[in-house]
C-alpha cells in the first residue's frame, strides 16, 4: 500500500517538489493508455490510486507534486531482471518500433523514438497524468535510458524530440489553462561525469577519467551529439528546470558549469545533484545483502551541496533517495536548501577522480601527486574571525607505520597518524581486505588550504624494516576526504534554530 507517511517525512523540510515516477514501460497508476504494473494494478483495482494519494498528500504537506516521466525505460530488456514481467502487449507485438541494436546485457532494444508511434503514445500518456491528476508539473527523465536514435540518425531525431518537449510543453499550458494553474516542465539528464558509464566504461574508472578531462565535448555537446538539444528546449522558454545529476554513481566531483552556462540568462533553473547515496562508487567498496556498505553521510551531502552551489546550481536534486533499502539522514533535507547556512556547516568533500593514485613499491621511493578543489573560502572565514579544523582522511595500503608515508598540503609536510575516529571498516574507496592501519589522517593548518585548486604530494619511504618473508607490494591511496569542523555541531543546526539558539 502506497504510504502518506513517507510524503508526510518531508513536511517542513527545504524540500519544495517531490517526483514520483509514473512507470516503466508500464504505468504506475491507473492508465488507459499504457498498461499498469501489477502491484499498482491490484491498489487501483482496490480503489487506491497511489499517484492521487501522492498527490493529495503532498498538497497537504505544502510541497509540489510532479510525476517524472522515464522516457525509454529499459527494464523489460535486461537478462538479470523478469524481464518478461515487465515487458508489455504493444511493445511485444511492435518490434519495428525498436531500435536497431542493443547492448551486450539486453534481450531485446528499447524503443526508437525516430518512430513516430514512439512519440505520440507518450504525449498521450502524459495528457492522461496531467488531466486526470492535480499535478504541479511533469518531469522528462532522460536517463532512462539512451541511445533514443540509431547510429547515424541523431541530427533527424534532434528534431523529432525538439518537437516532442514543445508538444509536451503545449499541452501543459493547454490543461493548465483549463485548471487555472501553471503546470511545469523540467528534463533531467545525465551529467558528463557519468555519461561515460554509458560507454561500457564503468569497470575502468582510468578510462572514464579520461573521458571526463580529455574529450573537447563538454555535457551540453555530449548530449546534443546523441540527438538531445538541451539549448534549444532552454532558449525556446520550454523548460523551468534543468536537472543534471549522475544517477548511479555517486560523484562527489561533479563539474556543472557546462550546465551553468546553458541556463545563465534564462528563466530556467539548475538543479544539480550527484546520484545515488552510495550507489556504485569509481572504487567500489563492500556490499551488505547487495546494497552499498557505505551510504553518503549527513557532512558528505553539505559538501556536495555547497561544492554544486558555488558552481551556480539553484537547488539540489535528490535522485532514488525514497526507496526501501536506505537507512535515510532526514536532517540534510532540513538544510541542503540554505546555501548560506551551508557556508559555515561542518562538511566532508571526498575526492574520487584522481584515486587510486600508485605509490609504487614499498621497497622503492614512490612519490605521486593529485589535486583537490576547495569551495571553501577558508582565508576569508579566519579573516573574519570565524575559526575553522581541516582534516584529511586518507586510505592507504601497504604501509608499515604511518611513518613510511610523507604528505604535503602545498608543499607544506603535513604529520600523517592513524585515523581516530573510524566508524565502520568500509569506507568511500576502502576495500574488504583493508586493515586498519590503512586508515590515517592529517590535520591541516587551515591557512594552507586555498579556495580553488590545491596540490597533495604523497611520498612513500622505503621501508628500513620489514617483517622476514613479507613481499614488497604496490601501494596506493584509495581514499582522500577532507574534513572541515567551523563549529560545534551538538544539536544539528535546524533544531538549534528551532530551539533558538545562536550558531
Amino acid at each position: 500500500m502506497y504510504k502518506r507517511d513517507l510524503v508526510q517525512c518531508f513536511e517542513g523540510s527545504h524540500v519544495g517538489i517531490l517526483q514520483r515516477c509514473l512507470g516503466v514501460i508500464r504505468a504506475f497508476q491507473k492508465s488507459d493508455v499504457l498498461e499498469m504494473w501489477e502491484t499498482q494494478g491490484a491498489w487501483v483495482e482496490a480503489g487506491m490510486d497511489p499517484m492521487a494519494v501522492f498527490v493529495d498528500e503532498c498538497h497537504r504537506c505544502g510541497i509540489q507534486a510532479w510525476g517524472s516521466r522515464r522516457m525509454n525505460d529499459g527494464h523489460h530488456t535486461y537478462r538479470v531482471l523478469e524481464f518478461e514481467r515487465y515487458q508489455t502487449k504493444f511493445y511485444r507485438e511492435n518490434p519495428q518500433l525498436r531500435l536497431k541494436s542493443k547492448r551486450d546485457a539486453q534481450v531485446s532494444p528499447i524503443y526508437d523514438w525516430n518512430k513516430s508511434e514512439i512519440a505520440a503514445q507518450n504525449l498521450e500518456f502524459l495528457r492522461e497524468v496531467a488531466e486526470n491528476y492535480d499535478i504541479d508539473g511533469l518531469d522528462l527523465d532522460f536517463t532512462r535510458i539512451g541511445p533514443y536514435f540509431n547510429a547515424g540518425e541523431e541530427a533527424q531525431g534532434r528534431e523529432i524530440m525538439n518537437q516532442h518537449v514543445r508538444d509536451v510543453r503545449a499541452m501543459l499550458d493547454e490543461v493548465g489553462e483549463k485548471k487555472g494553474k501553471y503546470l511545469g516542465l523540467s528534463a533531467q539528464l545525465y551529467s558528463r561525469d557519468s555519461v561515460w558509464k554509458e560507454k561500457r566504461l564503468e569497470l575502468t574508472p582510468e578510462a572514464g577519467r579520461a573521458e571526463v578531462h580529455e574529450s573537447p565535448e563538454d555535457d551540453i555537446q555530449c548530449h546534443f551529439a546523441e540527438g538531445l538539444d538541451i539549448c534549444s528546449w532552454i532558449q525556446e522558454g520550454l523548460l523551468d528546470i534543468l536537472i543534471a545529476h549522475c544517477r548511479t554513481i555517486s560523484f562527489y566531483e561533479m563539474d556543472i558549469s557546462a550546465w551553468h552556462r546553458a541556463v545563465e540568462g534564462t528563466n530556467c533553473r539548475l538543479v544539480a545533484g550527484a546520484g545515488k547515496p552510495g550507489f556504485f562508487k569509481f572504487r567500489r567498496g563492500g556490499l551488505i545483502n547487495g546494497y552499498p556498505a557505505h551510504l553518503t553521510q549527513h557532512l558528505e551531502h553539505r559538501g556536495v551541496a555547497h561544492r554544486l552551489y558555488e558552481q551556480g546550481a539553484d537547488g539540489i536534486f535528490f535522485y532514488d533517495y525514497v526507496i526501501r533499502f536506505f537507512d535515510l539522514q532526514w536532517e540534510v533535507y532540513r538544510e541542503l536548501g540554505d546555501p548560506e547556512r551551508l557556508r559555515y556547516a561542518n562538511k566532508v568533500y571526498i575526492y574520487q577522480l584522481a584515486l587510486p593514485l600508485t605509490l609504487r613499491y614499498h621497497n622503492e621511493d614512490g612519490k605521486a601527486k593529485m589535486e583537490i578543489d576547495l569551495p571553501d573560502d577558508l582565508a576569508a572565514t579566519l579573516a573574519g574571525g570565524q575559526p575553522v579544523h581541516a582534516r584529511l582522511l586518507l586510505n592507504i595500503t601497504e604501509l608499515m607505520t604511518p611513518d613510511d608515508i610523507k604528505l604535503q598540503v602545498n608543499g607544506q609536510e603535513i604529520t600523517v597518524k592513524p585515523e581516530q575516529s573510524i566508524t565502520t571498516p568500509l569506507t568511500i574507496t576502502d576495500h574488504p581486505e583493508d586493515k586498519p592501519g590503512c586508515h590515517l589522517e592529517a590535520v591541516i593548518a587551515p591557512e594552507l588550504l586555498k579556495k580553488g585548486r590545491n596540490t597533495l604530494t604523497f611520498t612513500l619511504k622505503p621501508a628500513n624494516k620489514k617483517p622476514p618473508g613479507v613481499v614488497p607490494q604496490p601501494s596506493e591511496v584509495r581514499k582522500v576526504n577532507l574534513e572541515l569542523v567551523y563549529r560545534d555541531e551538538t544539536y544539528p543546526y535546524w533544531l538549534a534554530l528551532q530551539l533558538d539558539r545562536n550558531l
